[in-house]
């Protein structure tokens, strides 16, 4: 983790749209601070990309909504790449068309795009809206038929827990994809309506994370996870191999400093509010070409008051202040979970370790941790 956050931020996830051609079950952004009624123009996305330029920003990681509704997408791509930036543009891919693949591929400016298949096609499109899963599978082959990298992401729930195997051979073997990721569905937005049926139950978390063991078995390396379930297990593992063997783990161990993302990025809406994580777009920072960028990365309250939460000690949270683990743990995401310390009656982790060792006992969590 980071002491200190960067002179400005590496990387800038903008939300270029909030218009969307799908309403995917488990959607956090409609209904939700980040479905805006009003997206910002050209203009002002074009005089932000200066501005970051100039700021020494990275790359930028662009999103919606769905991108690809912006009839001018490929005149703010050519901005960021004449600025000498580099981006990701994450999509479900129906509006992708060869041509748009081409352009990617000529800019020499994407670093990947990202599509979201969920899994066999019927368990995608009961998700995503009839025919989704073909447009994914028809712009992936669009972009890897113009050399254009594409990483694919699963949001694993309870409609697709237990065809991670299935959806492995089918991406590998079928698709002929290199790796893929996952994720958690995130209760937020839409989500809320369907979150009895879509999110996790602890033993549905359990029960993930054994599949995705059985991929790695099968496919070694091939599927690339740091959050979700998967991403869970490894943070868990760190932190009981940490306990086990007293070993440090740094000055903020013990603190509620599990997100060390805004110490080097940040978000903005698609109405051009900046936010310190687009998980978290109630948390205003300013508006761009109106608030200077670095003004709102160095001293926006908001900004300063996600980044405090690793100062915040765990042990004025009641769950944790009698574990174990304690002084060996960071906490959790601040989009789901204890933003600081004025929320000493939420959750600081969703499923922490305590809970995993209460349920499973202390012989079988050595088992599943090993």
């Amino acid at each position: 983790m980071l002491l200190h956050q960067l002179a400005a931020p590496a990387k800038i996830y903008i939300d270029i749209t909030a218009k969307c051609n799908l309403r995917c079950i488990y959607c956090y952004h409609f209904d939700s601070p980040s479905a805006v009624l009003k997206d910002c123009s050209t203009a002002e996305w074009t005089s932000f990309i200066e501005e970051a330029s100039r700021a020494g920003v990275m790359s930028f990681n662009i999103s919606g909504g769905e991108a690809l509704l912006r009839p001018d997408l490929f005149e703010i791509l050519e901005t960021i790449g004449r600025n000498r930036i580099r981006y990701e543009l994450v999509t479900n891919g129906l509006l992708l068309t060869a041509d748009h693949a081409a352009k990617l591929a000529a800019g020499r400016r994407c670093d990947f795009v990202q599509i979201s298949l969920d899994g066999p096609e019927a368990v995608h499109d009961a998700a995503r809206g009839r025919g989704s899963y073909a447009g994914a599978v028809r712009a992936i082959n669009h972009l890897r038929e113009h050399g254009v990298p594409v990483r694919i992401r699963a949001t694993i729930g309870k409609h697709n827990l237990g065809v991670l195997e299935e959806t492995a051979s089918l991406f590998f073997d079928e698709l002929g994809l290199k790796s893929f990721t996952t994720n958690c569905v995130a209760i937020e937005g839409l989500c809320h309506k369907e979150a009895r049926n879509l999110e996790l139950s602890l033993d549905d978390l359990l029960y993930s994370i054994e599949e995705h063991r059985r991929v790695l078995e099968r496919y070694p390396g091939r599927l690339l996870s740091s959050t979700g379930p998967w991403g869970l297990y490894l943070k868990w593992r760190a932190l009981y191999q940490a306990w086990k063997s007293k070993s440090s783990r740094g000055c903020y161990a013990g603190h509620l400093g599990g997100c060390g993302a805004v110490f080097k990025q940040m978000g903005v809406r698609a109405d051009g509010v900046m936010v310190p994580c687009v998980q978290l777009p109630e948390y205003e920072m300013g508006r761009i070409n109106e608030t200077p960028l670095l003004e709102a990365w160095n001293t926006s309250l908001n900004m300063v008051r996600i980044r405090r939460r690793r100062e915040v000690e765990l042990s004025i949270f009641p769950e944790c202040r009698d574990c174990e683990y304690m002084g060996y743990c960071f906490g959790g995401c601040p989009a789901n979970s204890a933003v600081d310390e004025h929320d000493r009656g939420k959750k600081v982790c969703k499923f922490c370790l305590k809970d995993i060792a209460n349920h499973l006992g202390s012989a079988e969590l050595k088992h599943f941790l090993a």
